[in-house]
C-alpha cells in the first residue's frame, strides 16, 4: 500500500466517523427535544389536572351553597390560638369565594394577609403573573348530624364519622344546616376517645357559643382555602405552587408542578342570571360586585422544558392576548381550558 493510498483511506476513515458522529448528535438532540415535549406534556396536564378540579369546587358549602349564605366565622385569629392568615383564609362570602390577583412588583394586600410573601426564597411569588384564591368545603361522607343532638349553642356536635371526613384536632370545620353556617375550630381529638364528636371551646374560638343549635338535618365539612399562583423552586426557578389551609389549622406551601412559567386567567360573567357566561373578563377588569356573578373561569398557563436549548431557534408563541418569544431555546406550551363553576350553576 503506498502512502497515498493510505492518505486516501484514512480521509474516508474520517469522514465515516463525522458522518457517524453527526447523525448520533443529530439523534439525541432529536431525543433531547421529544423527551422536553413529553415533560412539557406530562407537567402542563397536572398543573391542569390540579386548577380544573378546585376551580369546579369554588364555593362548595355543602346545600348552604344553593341558598343565601348567612355565615358566621368563629374562628379566633388572635394570640396563640389560630394565626391572622387562618382567620383570612376561612372568612367566607360569595364575593370571595373565587377572587384572582394581578401580581407586578408588590403583593396585593389579600395574598399577604393569608401569609403569602414575595422574594427570592423558595416557595415566594414571583412578580408578573396571576394567582386565583378558592375557598370551599371539602366532601365530608360521614358529616351528617346524628343523636345526641346539641342541647344548645355550646354542645358538642356528634357526626355519623368524623375519621372519613378527616377531621381532626385544630382543623377548621364548617357546619351549616342550608340556611346558616358556622365556621370553629374543632378543640379536641374527634376520633379517639370520645369517638365522632367534635368540640368547639374558645381555647381556639371567639366563643364556646355557635350562633345557632343544629340538629339532624345540619352537615358537617372540613373547611378548605388554597391559592394557587407561581412560585420560586428550590432553585429559584418558577413552579406552581398550592397555598392551602392544611388539617391542623395551618396554611402550608406546597410545590405541584415544576416549570410552569406563567399564569393568566378570565372570568365568564353572568349578567343577565340565567347561569350562563355572558362576557369573559381579565383579572384586573372585574370590580367587587363581579366576583359574585362569575360562572365560569378560562385559564391559560405556560409550561416550558427544564433543559435549555432543546429547540434550534427561539420559539414564538401567544399567551394571554399577546405574542411572546422566548430567549433561551426552550421548549414552550401553551395549555388553556374553560370551567364551569358548579356551585353556581342550577
Amino acid at each position: 500500500m503506498t502512502l497515498t493510498e493510505l492518505m486516501v483511506a484514512m480521509l474516508l476513515g474520517l469522514l465515516l466517523i463525522a458522518a457517524t458522529i453527526q447523525v448520533f448528535i443529530g439523534s439525541k438532540q432529536t431525543y433531547r427535544t421529544t423527551e422536553a415535549s413529553s415533560v412539557v406534556q406530562e407537567n402542563g396536564r397536572f398543573a391542569d389536572h390540579f386548577l380544573s378540579h378546585d376551580l369546579r369546587m369554588a364555593g362548595f358549602f355543602g346545600c348552604l351553597g344553593q341558598s343565601e349564605l348567612e355565615f358566621t366565622n368563629n374562628v379566633d385569629a388572635s394570640s396563640n390560638k389560630y394565626p391572622s392568615d387562618v382567620g383570612a383564609a376561612v372568612d367566607i362570602s360569595s364575593e370571595n369565594e373565587l377572587r384572582a390577583y394581578v401580581i407586578s412588583n408588590s403583593l396585593p394586600a389579600d395574598l399577604s394577609a393569608l401569609g403569602l410573601n414575595m422574594g427570592s426564597n423558595e416557595g415566594d411569588v414571583m412578580p408578573d403573573t396571576e394567582a386565583v384564591l378558592i375557598r370551599r368545603a371539602n366532601q365530608c361522607p360521614g358529616g351528617r348530624v346524628v343523636p345526641p343532638l346539641m342541647g344548645d349553642q355550646s354542645a358538642n356536635i356528634k357526626i355519623a364519622d368524623a375519621e372519613s371526613c378527616g377531621l381532626e384536632q385544630n382543623a377548621v370545620a364548617l357546619i351549616t344546616d342550608c340556611q346558616t353556617a358556622d365556621a370553629f375550630g374543632i378543640t379536641n381529638n374527634p376520633v379517639s376517645g370520645s369517638k365522632d364528636t367534635l368540640t368547639h371551646s374558645n381555647a381556639l374560638n371567639l366563643s364556646n357559643n355557635l350562633s345557632t343549635t343544629y340538629g339532624e338535618d345540619a352537615w358537617v365539612y372540613s373547611m378548605y382555602a388554597a391559592v394557587y399562583y407561581i412560585g420560586r423552586d428550590r432553585a429559584g426557578e418558577p413552579s406552581l405552587y398550592r397555598w392551602s389551609l392544611g388539617k391542623g389549622g395551618t396554611m402550608q406551601a406546597e410545590e405541584l408542578v415544576g416549570d410552569i412559567e406563567d399564569l393568566a386567567f378570565e372570568f365568564g360573567i353572568d349578567q343577565d342570571e340565567d347561569f350562563v357566561a355572558d362576557t369573559y373578563l381579565d383579572t384586573s377588569e372585574l370590580s367587587a360586585a363581579d366576583w359574585a356573578r362569575v360562572v365560569a373561569v378560562r385559564y391559560s398557563l405556560v409550561a416550558r422544558s427544564n433543559e435549555e436549548n432543546v429547540i434550534d431557534d427561539v420559539q414564538e408563541y401567544r399567551f394571554d392576548g399577546q405574542d411572546m418569544e422566548g430567549t433561551d431555546r426552550r421548549l414552550r406550551h401553551v395549555f388553556t381550558k374553560t370551567v364551569s363553576l358548579r356551585n353556581r350553576l342550577k
